[in-house]
């Protein structure tokens, strides 16, 4: 076939998908006062420049539908009313309201895709790669970076572009141990904070934030990811595959203010990234004004008429520390079925989590390290109770073996060995209690919890 017909056929397929998800629309001169009242008002992004602010806004009407016509000429304070800071002081001038669309901002879009190469994908990576070459290519204006992962990170295309690298060139066989989503993430977050514009990570997981702690660099916890991306401004979304629902993926995604979406068949993913893309950033609203300090509240008018307004808050609320805090988790592929032995893969992550250790406690004196070992539910009581001892004894000696050895002439550290136990629970506290469950063998793991 001529090379002219084949890149037609291509941009015509990019286009059916682009249109295949393209958000539904209705005009805000149809709708009634009181469907104009529950309109949801999300801040996607708020862009800080010189001396004024560019806001991006999503308007949806009870049924999903994207709300146009709220930006007509003459119209723009009509339902965007104001901003103001915290006291409630309205603090910018030349306020204007346009309607956008990815191809039409008024400011760039950035966005970091991050895609995870851990051993559970199996024969999946391939349809994983169309969808992210898909969700790329329906983006005609955005610039991108790519970082991939399993128990590390490779930062594929470190600097934004408007072409990365295809997924497709990806080689399998660097990939396939574990997974270090938090830390990948924040790779992601990392390679776009300084763009000129706004910002956002999209996430692509079929596990866990296992290894994230084996990279002291980036973020371990859930809380540090969050701190980092409000830091940098950048808003998570993520997909998640296979996991029946991602509560603590789906709560970093809320509080950072992105969106999570769920997904059983990978045969649907496309579909699923095509939505993604669709509700977040077909069309939106941009709000320019000049501002005498950063504001912290758009107002906004509930049903178009002069009644008391609506505040949406600009500034996402920053997280609470977790208390007890979160664990470290080891790789959930640490153990073999009915095994104790830590396996050579994770002599490197042990040696990286026993450095983490060693600065936490030294940073704290009133810490401590609890390490638990947990067996899946399949099999006996006894042998899983025995297994889970044997585990965290395993992890202990190591952790313990690699201080004493990497840290023989400081004090402070071979001190705080003092501070790290073992503990063992059998198979009491499973993450997935069902044993047919695909993910069944994250259960076979230890966990390093970090006690005040």
């Amino acid at each position: 076939m001529h090379l002219k017909t084949l890149l037609l056929l291509f941009i015509c397929s990019i286009c059916l998908i682009i249109n295949a998800f393209a958000q539904n629309t209705v005009d805000i001169a149809s709708l009634k006062d009181s469907t104009i009242a529950k309109l949801d008002f999300k801040i996607l992004s708020m862009v800080k420049q010189k001396d004024s602010v560019a806001i991006m806004v999503r308007v949806t009407d009870p049924g999903g539908n994207f709300v146009l016509g709220m930006a007509k000429p003459g119209h723009e304070k009509q339902y965007f009313t104001g901003l103001t800071n915290k006291a409630k002081k309205e603090i910018c001038e030349k306020f204007t309201v346009k309607e956008a669309s990815e191809d039409k901002s008024p400011v760039p879009l950035y966005y970091s895709i991050v895609l995870d190469y851990s051993g559970s994908m199996d024969q999946d990576y391939p349809k994983m790669q169309v969808a992210a070459d898909h969700f790329i290519s329906s983006f005609s204006k955005s610039f991108f970076t790519r970082v991939n992962f399993d128990d590390t990170i490779v930062i594929v295309e470190p600097r934004p572009t408007r072409r990365p690298k295809p997924a497709s060139n990806d080689n399998f066989a660097d990939y396939g141990r574990n997974t270090a989503l938090y830390a990948a993430t924040d790779a992601g977050i990392k390679s776009i904070k300084d763009a000129p514009g706004a910002r956002f990570v999209v996430v692509f997981t079929d596990g866990k934030e296992n290894a994230s702690g084996g990279l002291p660099i980036y973020a371990a916890t859930s809380y540090e990811l969050k701190l980092s991306a409000l830091a940098a401004n950048v808003a998570i979304y993520a997909v998640g595959y296979g996991v029946e629902g991602y509560p603590l993926l789906s709560e970093i995604c809320a509080d950072t203010r992105g969106e999570y979406y769920d997904e059983n068949n990978i045969d649907e993913l496309v579909n699923t990234f095509g939505r993604l893309r669709a509700n977040a950033f077909d069309h939106f609203y941009f709000i320019q004004a000049s501002c005498s300090e950063i504001p912290t509240t758009l107002k906004i008018a509930p049903s178009g008429a002069n009644k008391t307004p609506k505040e949406i808050a600009l500034v996402p609320e920053p997280p609470t520390p977790p208390f007890p805090p979160e664990p470290i988790y080891l790789p959930p592929l640490l153990f073999n079925l009915s095994k104790a032995e830590v396996t050579p893969k994770a002599k490197e992550t042990l040696e990286k989590i026993a450095d983490r250790i060693v600065l936490l406690l030294k940073s704290d004196s009133t810490m401590r390290i609890e390490i638990h070992g947990h067996a899946s539910p399949d099999g006996g009581e006894a042998l899983n109770v025995s297994l889970s001892s044997d585990r965290a004894d395993a992890v202990f000696n190591a952790i313990k073996a690699i201080i004493k050895k990497k840290y023989a002439k400081d004090v402070k550290a071979l001190l705080a060995i003092n501070r790290i136990s073992a503990q063992f629970f059998g198979h009491e506290r499973p993450i997935y209690k069902n044993t047919n469950s695909p993910k069944n063998y994250e259960n076979r793991r230890v966990e390093i919890h970090v006690v005040h």
